[in-house]
């Protein structure tokens, strides 16, 4: 039965909830409508979500699940969703360092949620909503950019530029005193002492 409903929901462009989002997620169980648990959320789209949950409590492919959550960009919404699979979670290096800070256990699973009687009009709020996040997050991204090589040129841009100046000069040098003088014969060289008579100290 699980992979058959995995089989056919299709599905949408996932965002990666960021750490400066509303990550948490208020679910319940059909059977259980007075008790809500509570998790962080991992991804969304406009047709689901995924989060994390332990092992042990973990809900059957096919449950419908309760949930509350905030959509990035977006009003807090309610709704239901069913469960279409669930899959081992190895968390990153930094992710299990604040769940170890949090007192949260690293024996979880990701669950997969797919939406349930969600209107046109609501799929394009969260889309318009999670677009307007990946704008922002890009724009971040590029101001960030920006300001580390603003940081650079600042603390290495006289350094550069004396690099850059003493290369010029070594080039110039060399070239001036290895180009050939007016006096220069291809087939005998130039006569001794006469290419740089200024050097010439102790000559009569």
């Amino acid at each position: 039965m699980g992979q058959a409903i995995r089989k056919f929901v299709p599905r949408a462009p996932r965002y990666v909830l960021q750490p400066t989002d509303n990550q948490v997620l208020r679910y319940g169980s059909e059977q259980d409508e007075h008790t809500s648990h509570q998790t962080h959320i991992i991804d969304l789209s406009e047709t689901g979500l995924s989060y994390l949950v332990d092992r042990e409590c973990a809900p059957q492919i096919g449950d419908m699940i309760r949930l509350e959550f905030t959509v990035p960009g977006h009003q807090p919404v309610a709704w239901w969703g069913r469960v279409t699979r669930i899959t081992e979670y190895e968390p990153a290096p930094y992710q299990r360092m604040r769940r170890d800070e949090e007192g949260g256990h690293l024996d979880e699973v990701l669950v997969g949620i797919h939406f349930q009687d969600v209107s046109e009009e609501q799929r394009l709020a969260i889309r318009e909503g999670l677009q307007n996040r990946l704008d922002e997050l890009a724009a971040e991204r590029r101001r960030e950019r920006w300001a580390k090589w603003i940081y650079f040129f600042k603390e290495y841009g006289l350094r550069i530029l004396a690099i850059l100046l003493m290369t010029v000069v070594t080039v110039g040098f060399l070239y001036y005193f290895t180009r050939p003088s007016d006096n220069y014969d291809a087939e005998r060289g130039a006569p001794w002492g006469q290419r740089y008579p200024w050097f010439n100290f102790f000559s009569d």
